[in-house]
């Protein structure tokens, strides 16, 4: 069962007792981290930029990776693989713009060629299909 949030200390109760439902189900459980989100949107990028590398290295500056977010929920949920798709997402730099197409409608949410780009980042990062199959890796 794979669960995407954004939980702090403060939610960390519910999730727990969501992957512990889960678990008591059989069910092994993947949470994905927190993505990037930006302080402007793709349209201020574009307006600042001169050309689209200008435009992906402006976005990389302007990145948020939530890695007090990621941290916290790594710390109150040790027993579960967390991944973090931040990493994923901006592994080489926060490009917004890839083959000449938008990645991001605004600051947070990924167009259709977006959410592309981003799946084929985590299938290069993890195998899910491996993790799910081998027995040796079992949740606790």
């Amino acid at each position: 069962m794979i669960l995407s949030s954004l939980v702090g200390h403060e939610n960390t109760a519910e999730i727990r007792a969501v992957v512990d439902y889960l678990r008591n189900l059989g069910r092994k459980v993947v949470i994905l981290g927190p993505r990037v989100n930006f302080k402007n949107g793709p349209a201020v990028f574009m307006r600042e930029a001169k050309n689209f590398n200008g435009l992906t290295l402006t976005a990389g500056d302007a990145a948020d990776r939530n890695v007090s977010i990621l941290n916290s929920m790594r710390a109150s949920l040790p027993d579960v693989t967390i991944i973090d798709m931040a990493s994923i997402q901006c592994e080489d730099g926060c490009d917004i713009v890839s083959e000449g197409r938008l990645l991001y409608l605004d600051w947070v949410h990924l167009t259709w060629d977006g959410a592309k780009h981003l799946g084929n980042g985590f299938k290069e990062a993890f195998d899910l299909p491996s993790y799910i199959k081998n027995s040796a890796v079992k949740d606790p």
